[in-house]
């Protein structure tokens, strides 16, 4: 991959030498920096990209040394005069030094210091003219410091850049991904848009400590337009965004944060510990003789029975406002928890919920469904039947793994939803690579005595993602790359 104009061009780079461990991770975390609140966390081993706005003055990060670390700090702009200085404080925030751009190279300071104690450290960035981004880099220090953080240690990404605040990166792309890290805590609200002549689509992932956990791949709906996604955080958790190019060319990726994200206030506890709050609904609650089912950031589906369901722009009757029709199988995100109303419309008391429609590519309102009809069902359960029961054990598959389909497996159907062999959107072939994005998903299956394993996976060989059918009882159907018969 090349990048030729990324807009994300300053670099601040912090490299420290580490003694073996944090001496100051053994007696508990020392308390913060006075004020440190709306401080940005410098995680280690990425290159951390911040944006200078209008009006600011400066931006503080916090970071944690140990005693007889050897802080190297360079900062390289776009364009001379971004930053006026850079200075490293100490907790109390004493100057303990403070370095300006030299004459010689106005683009570029430079400054050292040995840490004489294990403890916070302040870096405050200046601003001097103009706005615009630049790019914090912190090396050197053990993953022990990961400990003290919510998010916990970055996944080992290899050339990606961390996005902390909103902005516009752009650059070209040949075959390889541009990939970004996101610290995400609980409630954050992000937006991703990514066009351009490379016609690329989003790769988001989502991890709990270094494994992926979550994936899904976001296609542009039509040509010329773009791959948008939205996510709202249930927790303190790192992601992935890669852009990735289906041709040679170029690409915009903008990203759309309330806030900065990895601020010391959102990823730690106030004495240091982690915070594993997540948001729900209002489970159990009855609406309409409706419990409220779902969880802020839970993926869901229309049901057959919910088939050309109203996407609104408002839940209340009479500035209800049809924004689309949700299909059967489309897949919408929960972003708020739900609103029970007494909808004029239906004569009765329902549940509206507020959902990001991954087909239609915007926000909206749905309602779940009556006493005796469910329009919306969690997406491993897209009928809202009964739990199916699957004898087989299923592969030991992880996202993000690579799967080949088997000889036997020839013309593997996949489908738009689990379950859905109705809606089949292509077929795979012998020898076809999927790679898996999630699953498996158990589905009672009409054509076997019980119910069927479900992966969700991207072919490579149709540029799509869909649900196929891991195999039956007498026959394996989806293999490793590495065997690739199953040794059947």
């Amino acid at each position: 991959m090349k990048r030729f104009s990324l807009f994300f061009v300053c670099m601040l780079v912090v490299a420290l030498a580490v003694p073996a461990g944090l001496s100051l991770a053994q007696d508990g975390l020392p308390a913060l920096p006075p004020g440190s609140d709306d401080s940005v966390v410098l995680f280690p081993d990425v290159i951390q990209d911040m944006l200078l706005e209008p009006g600011v003055t400066q931006q503080q990060f916090v970071l944690l040394a140990d005693a007889g670390d050897v802080l190297v700090i360079t900062v390289q702009m776009s364009q001379a005069g971004l930053v006026s200085e850079v200075q490293l404080t100490d907790a109390n925030s004493a100057v303990l030094t403070e370095q300006t751009p030299a004459s010689a190279s106005p683009s570029i300071i430079t400054l050292s210091f040995e840490a004489a104690a294990a403890g916070w450290y302040r870096l405050v960035v200046v601003a001097g003219t103009g706005s615009g981004p630049y790019t914090v880099a912190l090396t050197g220090t053990g993953p022990d410091v990961f400990d003290l953080f919510g998010v916990g240690q970055p996944p080992l990404v290899a050339k990606a850049h961390l996005l902390a605040s909103a902005g516009r990166l752009a650059g070209n792309l040949e075959t390889e991904p541009a990939s970004y890290l996101i610290p995400l805590a609980l409630g954050d609200v992000l937006s991703l848009s990514a066009q351009g002549t490379s016609a690329p689509r989003l790769r988001f992932t989502l991890y709990e400590g270094s494994e992926a956990v979550q994936a899904l791949v976001i296609e542009a709906p039509q040509a010329g337009s773009p791959a948008s996604y939205n996510f709202v955080s249930d927790k303190a958790q790192w992601a992935k965004v890669d852009v990735e190019p289906t041709q040679a060319g170029s690409f915009v990726l903008d990203t759309t944060l309330p806030k900065a994200s990895g601020m010391v206030k959102d990823l730690m506890a106030p004495a240091g510990g982690v915070t594993v709050t997540t948001t729900t609904t209002t489970t159990g609650e009855l609406c309409g003789g409706i419990p409220a089912r779902f969880q802020v950031g839970e993926n869901i589906v229309v049901s057959p029975e919910g088939d050309n369901l109203q996407l609104l722009k408002d839940y209340t009757g009479g500035s209800a406002q049809t924004l689309e029709l949700a299909g059967t199988g489309d897949l919408l995100e929960v972003i708020d928890p739900p609103v029970c109303y007494s909808s004029p419309g239906y004569g009765q008391d329902i549940w509206f919920w507020y959902v990001f429609s991954h087909a239609d590519n915007l926000n909206g309102w749905v309602a779940d469904g009556l006493v005796d009809q469910r329009w919306l069902c969690p997406e491993d359960n897209p009928n809202c039947n009964q739990v199916a029961v699957c004898t087989s054990t299923p592969a030991a598959f992880a996202v993000g793994d690579v799967v080949v389909v088997s000889e036997k497996g020839d013309n593997l159907q996949i489908v738009r939803y689990a379950g859905a062999l109705d809606q089949v959107i292509d077929l795979a072939v012998w020898r076809d690579e999927l790679e898996v994005l999630g699953g498996p998903v158990c589905f009672d299956s009409e054509f076997h005595e019980t119910g069927v394993w479900y992966w969700n996976v991207f072919s490579r060989a149709d540029n799509l993602a869909g649900w196929v059918v891991q195999g039956n009882a007498d026959e394996i159907w989806l293999c490793p790359q590495s065997n690739p018969t199953c040794d059947q």
